[in-house]
């Protein structure tokens, strides 16, 4: 059999600060046939999720994307 390539891959990482919280979005995407969102939230950003997942699905229309979220601070829970 033929050796599979690796699907490409893309990173990019985007911080924020308020003065007192640092935030900082990570996310990976991989080639995928269809729309794949893996969300990381800390406890208590729940409610950020269907938000995130609807701008996602506005800009991506396939690919498998891991999305994490760190904050850093004072609103840290």
């Amino acid at each position: 059999g033929g050796v599979e390539e690796p699907a490409p891959a893309a990173c990019a990482r985007l911080e924020g600060s308020d003065g007192e919280t640092a935030i900082i979005w990570r996310m990976k995407s991989v080639n995928h046939r269809y729309l794949e969102v893996q969300l990381r939230l800390p406890d208590g950003f729940g409610d950020l999720e269907g938000l995130v997942r609807k701008r996602l699905q506005a800009i991506f229309s396939r690919g498998h994307l891991e999305c994490f979220l760190t904050l850093r601070g004072c609103l840290k829970t």
